[in-house]
């Protein structure tokens, strides 16, 4: 009796670790059949939730500043900034002694960091001191500017919003902006949804014209059909003693524009609508799919694998039982 009650301890120890083992390779079975990797992103999603996303900080654009006199030639060292892809940089021209400001400041002194360097230039003229001032005293002069308005400047930060038929912000377009005379003011790729084309300073009355071409939309997304017109038209008021900016845009469905005071922001909103995406659909089943337990492509492969070494290991571990089991007897 006793000789077979040992005999049943052996054999329930020897099924007791196979059945371990098998829990164990049923459970990472399961993880890897509800497992999913993004390439894109380095998004790591199991059971349909995001569970980790890699660190892209390490992805960074660099705005250099130049401050140049009129012929072009330095008067200081550059200023480099850097920053994520697609993070808002904004830059000042600075006080440099014996010069004057020249000219208005550069349009792309607001924007967002891109994979290519963004070269921001301040000009500057050389203070001429060879003026017929009238002394009032040994030391001190007296200068005198006569204004008929205080016509302040005001600064505007010109941006495209895009966003899905959701509502959320839609990224990785690619967008070319020009003036009608073709010279590009700011080309690059939308990190966040918020792409900045610069800053607009109003410092006098007229029109501004800016065309807008959408070269690539996100994957799942057409781009626009046609080219988005600007019209920003800045008049003065003399009664409030300030400029006022108004913009319209040609007709572009889903598209409009509106001028912002609170926020002295200019911007153009581009919308998706459902009907517009033929390809999203399908894209998201695709990835539902994929994070509720569908096993295609390298996962059936992962699978194969794992349940092939499971079976060696429980044949093994069966052989290896019945060894112990008889050589146990034997010595009994």
């Amino acid at each position: 009796m006793e000789k077979e009650n040992k005999e049943v301890k052996r054999k329930y120890k020897g099924l007791k670790s196979i059945i371990l083992f098998d829990v164990f390779i049923a459970l990472l079975l399961i993880l890897l059949m509800n497992c999913t990797y993004d390439s894109k992103t380095s998004t790591v999603i199991m059971f349909g939730k995001t569970i980790y996303t890699a660190d892209n900080t390490a992805e960074t654009g660099k705005v250099i500043v130049s401050y140049v006199d009129v012929n072009g030639d330095k008067i200081r060292e550059d200023d480099i900034y850097t920053g994520t892809l697609g993070e808002e940089y904004s830059v000042e021209r600075k006080e440099i002694s014996g010069y004057l400001n020249y000219g208005k400041d550069p349009i792309n002194k607001k924007g967002n960091y891109d994979s290519k360097d963004t070269y921001v230039e301040f000009s500057y003229i050389v203070l001429d001191i060879d003026y017929n001032l009238t002394s009032v005293d040994d030391d001190f002069y007296t200068v005198t500017v006569l204004k008929d308005r205080l016509d302040e400047p005001k600064e505007y930060k010109f941006v495209i919003e895009s966003y899905d038929e959701n509502g959320k912000p839609l990224t990785e377009s690619e967008f070319k902006v020009t003036r009608p005379n073709t010279s590009i003011v700011r080309s690059g790729k939308d990190y966040t949804g918020k792409f900045v084309i610069g800053s607009l300073i109003v410092d006098e009355e007229g029109i501004e014209k800016f065309i807008i071409s959408q070269t690539k939309a996100k994957e799942g997304y057409d781009p626009l059909e046609k080219d988005i017109t600007v019209e920003i038209t800045k008049t003065f008021d003399t009664d409030n003693n300030e400029y006022v900016v108004k913009a319209k845009i040609n007709e572009v469905d889903t598209v409009s524009v509106i001028v912002n005071e609170e926020t002295q922001e200019i911007i153009v909103k581009i919308e998706k609508r459902n009907d517009e995406i033929e390809t999203e659909p399908e894209t998201e089943k695709e990835t539902e799919k994929t994070t509720t337990g569908v096993v295609t492509g390298d996962k059936i492969i992962m699978v194969v694998v794992v349940l092939a070494v499971a079976i060696v290991v429980n044949v093994i571990a069966i052989i290896m039982m019945k060894k112990n089991n008889k050589k146990d007897s034997k010595e009994e």
